[in-house]
């Protein structure tokens, strides 16, 4: 798990200097959103994009970070009493794309993270609608995906 702290810690690091550098203004970003977003994209990569997303963690593949962030999730999850900390995973991807399905296994087992199939290329509004919709339903409320973003 040190290893893997190391490498989050490192590449949250460089992406704050480099958000900082092109703003002025105040930088609000997730790490750990960014981090496990990427390690799901690489469980799926292969060839040159595997190596530039290994490459931002400093990490080489024989270290298997899907299982430090499974353990990193699990140990996440965990409830405490003093304090109240959870996540929550949803894939959403395009339906006429064809995932593999050792990349959908892998993700529901290593992230409990569903893949659900969407066509954004021709109902981007309903796909944001229903997107917010699970969030809301997920995170006690809260809604992050706005009609500008996704529309566009």
């Amino acid at each position: 798990m040190d290893s893997l702290t190391e490498a989050n810690n490192m590449l949250a690091i460089t992406l704050l200097k480099k958000l900082c550098k092109e703003k002025t203004e105040n930088v609000l970003f997730s790490p750990p959103s960014l981090s496990f977003a990427l390690a799901t994209i690489l469980l799926g990569a292969k060839n040159d994009t595997a190596a530039q997303i290994e490459h931002l963690f400093s990490l080489d593949r024989d270290g298997d970070i899907n299982l430090g962030f499974q353990s990193l999730l699990t140990e996440m999850n965990k409830p405490v009493t003093s304090y109240l900390l959870g996540t929550t995973n949803r894939l959403f991807g395009e339906n006429a794309l064809n995932f593999l399905p050792f990349f959908k296994e892998s993700c529901e087992k290593l992230y409990n993270s569903v893949l659900e199939d969407v066509c954004f290329s021709e109902e981007a509004e309903a796909v944001r609608k229903h997107i917010n919709a699970w969030v809301a339903e997920n995170t006690e409320g809260y809604k992050f995906i706005f009609s500008c973003w996704l529309c566009q």
